[in-house]
């Protein structure tokens, strides 16, 4: 296990790192990627909690999906419902809106892994599945699972029902959602529009009763 570890730390580092850094791509791709500049990502660990409910599940159902699929029909009937949740996700959705859509982007994100585990499932029954192609196609679709993870993640902020009054130096501003909070300031949603404020004009935060 150690000398796994020593061999491939390097590869290990650079996966875990990319995966997050699309996970907070796909995140601000949904709520507006001009923000990415406004937040300090050098706390992996926050990163690393954010992403983690999401792309946990991702990874279970991936590999549980891919254990289960152990023929040809199983894994074409797999990968036609991924395609199938997918497409109508994709068909649903609007990139150019803070509409929560929860349902379409959950159903793309599903989609996507129940096809990523049929191909995975179809990798692992060839008999030289280690190789270039198969490990650069599985990589490719693992980023793209991380991408819409963090565009679910947003959507599912969006629309929880947790909300909180912020005390700045300027006002008050109720029954808003805190999508992310860091160093330089917090990112809210309020009322269809999504608002920085600096960590320096931050009196105080309230949560309210959830509904």
């Amino acid at each position: 296990m150690i000398d796994f570890l020593t061999r491939y730390i390097s590869t290990i580092s650079l996966t875990i790192g990319a995966t997050l850094s699309l996970f907070n791509i796909g995140y601000f791709w949904k709520i507006g990627l001009h923000f990415l500049g406004l937040i300090d990502f050098s706390n992996l660990v926050y990163s690393f909690g954010a992403s983690l409910v999401a792309l946990s599940v991702a990874g279970f159902i991936l590999a549980s999906v891919a254990h289960f699929a152990t023929s040809n029909a199983k894994m074409l009937f797999i990968a036609l419902a991924g395609a199938a949740l997918s497409t109508w996700g994709i068909f649903h959705f609007s990139p150019r809106t803070l509409v929560p859509e929860y349902e379409a982007n959950a159903a793309i994100l599903v989609g996507f892994v129940l096809s990523g585990s049929a191909f995975t499932a179809k990798v692992r029954s060839q008999p030289h599945y280690v190789n270039l192609r198969n490990l650069s196609t599985l990589a490719f679709g693992w980023f793209v699972i991380a991408f819409q993870a963090g565009v679910w993640q947003a959507s599912a902020e969006l629309s929880d029902r947790f909300k909180y009054t912020v005390s700045t130096k300027s006002g008050v501003i109720d029954n808003v959602r805190i999508l992310r909070a860091s160093s330089s300031g917090f990112l809210l949603a309020s009322e269809g529009k999504i608002i920085f404020i600096p960590q320096a004009e931050i009196k105080d935060v309230t949560s309210q009763t959830a509904n």
